[in-house]
C-alpha cells in the first residue's frame, strides 16, 4: 500500500517515467519546496506573538523536501525576539511521510518546539500546505 500511494504522489507530480523494457519504475529526486508564507503573511511573517511573555518568532525563510523513500527534511530559519532581544536560529525537522490522496501524513524523528510529533499536509500540484503548531505554512516548488 504504501509503494502504491508513493507512485501515486509521484505521477501527480509528473516525474515518475517508465524505462519501456521493464517494469521497473525509475523515479528522479522528488522536488524541494520553498517557504512563502505562513499564516497567510509573506516571509517575514510572524508564527507567534505573545505580549506577556514578550517573545515573538518569526519565519524568515525555509524549505520542505520529500524524498523517494518516504523521508522528509524540513529546514526553517526563524528570528526569535524575547525581552528585545533578537537571535536567528535555524531549525530542521525530519522523519517520514505516507500519503493518502492529497493528504500527506508527516511522523518526525523527534518532536521539539519546532517539529511536531505528527502533522498534516496537502499536496496539490506544486503547492504544500502543512499545520504545524498551530501554524499553516505554505510551500511552492
Amino acid at each position: 500500500m504504501r509503494k502504491a500511494t508513493l507512485a501515486i504522489l509521484l505521477g501527480t507530480l509528473g516525474i515518475a517515467a517508465c524505462d519501456g523494457s521493464s517494469d521497473v519504475l525509475i523515479v528522479t529526486p522528488l522536488p524541494t519546496f520553498v517557504l512563502r508564507t505562513v499564516n497567510g503573511s509573506a516571509l517575514p511573517a510572524i508564527v507567534f506573538d505573545s505580549v506577556s511573555r514578550r517573545l515573538r518568532l518569526e519565519a524568515l525563510s525555509g524549505t520542505f523536501a520529500l524524498n523517494t523513500d518516504n523521508t522528509f527534511t524540513s529546514v526553517t530559519q526563524f528570528r526569535q525576539t524575547l525581552a528585545g532581544v533578537a537571535t536567528d536560529r535555524t531549525s530542521t525537522c525530519t522523519g517520514t511521510f505516507t500519503t493518502v490522496g492529497t493528504t500527506v501524513t508527516f511522523v518526525a524523528t523527534q518532536s521539539s518546539a519546532d517539529c511536531a510529533s505528527t502533522f498534516t499536509g496537502v499536496l496539490v500540484e506544486n503547492t504544500l500546505t502543512t499545520r504545524i503548531r498551530g501554524a499553516t505554512a505554505l510551500f511552492s516548488r
